[in-house]
């Protein structure tokens, strides 16, 4: 189910919007365009690497394809918090098919562009060259991430910058 916004759901509505889909990092609310999700995994079997980046936690079959997990709490360096189970959403952009290992998923959610503004410098932990904007929204703040800024040409995923 779609959660909409009091001003998406007016009648006379006929604005843009987003679909987004939104879940939890370290406790604060992240969303991705929903257009990119293509599944939500709960508890799959991830075969561990070696040699890999600390944030590329392994692999696991995806309808017969080897889909690598990145844990992004460990990529964008926000404090891990315990889980009561494994939550991976798969996303596709382009061709390249990957698993972002989150600690809930929220839903989808449809809410109007016209919310939305770009990221206040020092306000999220994160790399701003990963955030698409924010937005307050039913009184919660939701910052867009901009996953295909995070995933270099090659396929794999861009480094981030040292602080």
């Amino acid at each position: 189910m779609i959660k909409e916004d009091k001003e998406t759901k007016h009648p006379y509505y006929s604005g843009r919007y987003h679909k987004l889909v939104t879940f939890l990092l370290a406790g604060e609310r992240y969303a991705v365009q929903a257009e990119l999700a293509k599944a939500i995994l709960i508890n799959p079997p991830i075969a561990p690497l070696i040699n890999v980046p600390d944030y590329v936690i392994g692999l696991t079959n995806f309808r017969g394809q080897l889909l690598t997990i990145i844990d992004l709490r460990i990529r964008l360096n926000l404090p891990l918090l315990k889980a009561d189970q494994v939550v991976v959403t798969v996303f596709q952009v382009d061709n390249l098919l990957l698993g972002l290992l989150v600690e809930e998923v929220e839903g989808f959610y449809r809410t109007s562009q016209a919310r939305f503004q770009a990221v206040p410098t020092g306000l999220v932990k994160i790399d701003k060259e990963y955030l698409a904007e924010m937005a307050k929204v039913d009184g919660k703040v939701l910052v867009v991430l901009d996953i295909k800024k995070m995933i270099s040409r090659t396929g794999r995923f861009a480094e981030t910058k040292a602080a």
